[in-house]
């Protein structure tokens, strides 16, 4: 994920264990699904 200026990533590990994360990145709320 990259927004306003951050990059963030998520280890398949995690995502394989939670299929939605809550997260802030660039000073924004978002949902991350897989």
């Amino acid at each position: 994920v990259f927004l306003n200026g951050e990059a963030k990533a998520y280890p398949v590990r995690i995502l394989t264990w939670h299929e939605l994360v809550n997260d802030r990145v660039g000073g924004r709320a978002i949902l991350v699904s897989w």
